[in-house]
């Protein structure tokens, strides 16, 4: 006999758990905010943030090595990476960023422009954002590679590398530019190039994982058009929590605040900007063999469903 007026609730079912690799770097900035504002568990998932000190170390040390189910990481390393690991799928890219990666230079060793540069001994990390950037800039300024002494460090080397004088320079971004300048002073000359290099910042994960947990890409998708959303409606505190997961001052925060364009999509433009740093990589004999299909690592099956105006990939 069922008792009158006693209502029987359902408990809400368990979160599902998985391994988020996240970079430090300043286009992380809307996983930043969905962990921030619990949106991976509106959408009933118990993210786990493993932090990487770039893009490319997670997706070396973490996807690839099994250590994460998905990763947020710059289409670079993922475009040199392609032709070794067709297993990896793009889910989308979540913020497009113009400006971020700068060359922090030596004023003490006669850099006073940019074109001064052209001698010296500058330091990067190898196959990254950063190093693209630095190929970029030194083309804009009339600078051959080879009229540079480059060479390359692990990101947490660059800092204390320029500081007690290895190198005269070193490209790279938020927040070793932040400490770069800090412990230089008077000292450092920071050079831009706005334009130069649009730079996006992509959801990757592998065909294991979309096709065991198709769920669990869905979730998440939800939770970073979330993120997206809150970004846009309230930048103050955007920027807090992006200064908070870099370590950086809110005031530094805010200068980047222009750069960004946040926007869960697979846009066109994305596939040409990864065939062509392919070809820049294979011409710089940074890797070998041939231009891969693109088409093949992009898992729209999910945001075509959720969002499909934000689907516009032409194969």
């Amino acid at each position: 006999m069922a008792l009158m007026g006693c209502e029987q609730t359902m408990p809400p079912p368990p979160l599902q758990k998985i391994t988020l690799g996240v970079a430090q770097q300043p286009t992380s900035v809307l996983v930043y905010v969905a962990a921030e504002q619990k949106f991976f568990e509106k959408y009933g998932l118990d993210v786990e943030l493993k932090s990487y000190l770039s893009g490319k170390r997670a997706l070396d040390e973490g996807l690839l090595a099994n250590e994460t189910d998905i990763i947020s990481v710059t289409e670079l390393p993922i475009a040199l990476t392609a032709s070794f690991h067709p297993e990896l799928r793009i889910l989308s890219s979540s913020v497009v960023a113009n400006d971020i990666n700068r060359i922090c230079a030596r004023r003490d060793a006669a850099i006073n422009q940019s074109t001064d540069l052209q001698g010296k001994k500058i330091a990067t990390q190898a196959n990254s954002a950063m190093h693209y950037f630095l190929h970029q800039f030194l083309l804009e300024q009339g600078i051959m590679e080879s009229d540079v002494n480059m060479t390359f460090m692990k990101i947490e080397e660059l800092v204390p590398a320029i500081v007690d004088g290895r190198v005269q320079a070193i490209s790279a971004r938020e927040p070793q530019l932040a400490q770069c300048q800090q412990q230089l002073g008077d000292k450092s000359i920071t050079f831009s190039a706005k334009g130069l290099y649009e730079q996006y910042d992509l959801l990757v994960s592998s065909a294991k994982f979309t096709t065991q947990h198709p769920q669990h890409v869905q979730a998440l998708l939800k939770a970073m058009l979330d993120a997206e959303n809150y970004a846009k409606a309230h930048p103050t505190e955007t920027l807090n929590i992006l200064a908070q997961g870099l370590g950086i001052s809110p005031e530094i925060a805010a200068t980047m605040w222009s750069q960004f364009s946040f926007r869960i999509q697979l846009p066109q433009a994305l596939l040409s900007i990864l065939e062509y740093e392919v070809r820049w990589g294979i011409e710089t004999n940074i890797i070998n063999g041939d231009v891969p299909d693109f088409t093949q690592l992009f898992f729209s099956e999910h945001l075509r469903v959720i969002a499909p105006e934000r689907f516009s990939l032409i194969p």
